[in-house]
């Protein structure tokens, strides 16, 4: 086999260069896909569901205050729902933000206070398995 000087040698070539803006082009269709709109928050502390709210119903927005060891605050609001205030020591669950897509959740592990918002129930897309 005979090598070609560096100088002559190719890093990339033309369909190298597809190939990558092919995946590129395909991550960020995956990436800035809407996602479905939630349709129900479920607010469960230490494994009992507390709340279920359908958040397309909510017509003023609202808070929801949780005792105990570390008290919190929930806001409610057309569409989303959020850990407005809590009082555990690193506010993870407030940094969180607002939760409106299907499929999102937020935990305050002080508190054992869950946020998971649901949506409609969807066909399976593969079953895997025996």
């Amino acid at each position: 086999m005979i090598e070609q000087p560096m100088e002559n040698r190719k890093w990339f070539q033309k369909r190298d260069l597809l190939l990558i803006l092919l995946v590129g082009a395909a991550a960020a269709v995956l990436f800035f896909w809407p996602k479905e709109q939630g349709a129900a928050a479920v607010i469960s502390q230490d494994g009992r569901k507390l709340y279920c709210i359908d958040l397309t119903q909510v017509d003023t927005p609202y808070d929801i205050s949780i005792g105990g060891e570390y008290s919190l605050v929930i806001h409610v609001e057309k569409g989303a729902v959020c850990f407005q205030e809590a009082s555990c020591p690193d506010q993870v669950c407030v940094r969180t933000g607002r939760l409106s897509k299907s499929g999102q959740g937020a935990v305050c592990l002080p508190a054992k206070v869950t946020i998971q918002v649901t949506g409609p129930e969807r066909e399976f897309d593969a079953y895997t398995g025996f």
